[in-house]
C-alpha cells in the first residue's frame, strides 16, 4: 500500500526465463498497459536507447557482486511520447546451488521531476559562475567601443548644442516652454 501510495512500481524478474512480473503501477507510471509477465527485452525496448547501456552495466556489476544492490536512472517512454526519468533499484534474492544469480526483484520510480530540479539548479549554477566572464567581456566591450566612438559621440552632441544657439534651437525652446507646436522656417538651410 505504501507503494503504490509513493507511485512506486514493482519487478521481479526470473533471470533464467528471461520474464519480468511487474506491478500494476507501472502501466501507470508509463501511461499504458504493461503485460506481467512480461519478456525483458519489451521491457528494454521502453528504455531510451542512450540509457539500455547504463542499466544493463549497472546490472552486470551487481550480478558479479561488485555492488550490494542495483541502481540506476534511465529514461523510459509514456504513452504521451514523453520520456520520463525512472530510477530502477534492485538485488539478486535467489541463487543456484552453484552461486548463479536465478532471480531479481526491485522498485521503479518516476524521478523526472527531481531530474527537472537538478538540471535548473545547474543551469543556475553554471550561469552564476560565468556571470563574471560575460560581465568582464561586456564591460570590455563597451569600452572600446566608448574609446573609438566617443569622440564621434562629443563631437556630434558639442554641433547640436551649437546648432540650439541658432533660430530653429530658439524657436524649437520658446514653442516647448509656451506649449505650441513649433513653427520651424522650411527655407532655413541646415
Amino acid at each position: 500500500l505504501a507503494l503504490v501510495a509513493s507511485g512506486t512500481a514493482l519487478w521481479d524478474r526470473d533471470l533464467a526465463s528471461g520474464m519480468v512480473h511487474v506491478s500494476e503501477q507501472w502501466s501507470k507510471l508509463l501511461g499504458r498497459k504493461v503485460p506481467s509477465p512480461v519478456p525483458d527485452e519489451v521491457l528494454n525496448e521502453m528504455v531510451h536507447v542512450d540509457d539500455r547501456s547504463k542499466i544493463e552495466q549497472a546490472f552486470n556489476r551487481h550480478l558479479r557482486g561488485e555492488t550490494e544492490m542495483f541502481e540506476a536512472m534511465a529514461r523510459h517512454g509514456h504513452a504521451s511520447g514523453q520520456w520520463l526519468w525512472i530510477r530502477v533499484c534492485g538485488r539478486v534474492v535467489e541463487r543456484d546451488a552453484a552461486g548463479v544469480a536465478t532471480r531479481a526483484i526491485g522498485t521503479l520510480q518516476d524521478v523526472s521531476a527531481q531530474v527537472e530540479v537538478q538540471e535548473a539548479l545547474r543551469f543556475a549554477r553554471d550561469a552564476a559562475e560565468s556571470a563574471p566572464a560575460a560581465m568582464r567581456w561586456t564591460k570590455h566591450t563597451l569600452n572600446n567601443w566608448l574609446r573609438v566612438a566617443g569622440p564621434t559621440f562629443d563631437a556630434s552632441l558639442a554641433l547640436e548644442f551649437i546648432g540650439m544657439g541658432g533660430p530653429e534651437g530658439k524657436e524649437g525652446i520658446g514653442a516647448f516652454l509656451e506649449k505650441r507646436p513649433a513653427r520651424f522656417n522650411p527655407d532655413f538651410p541646415g
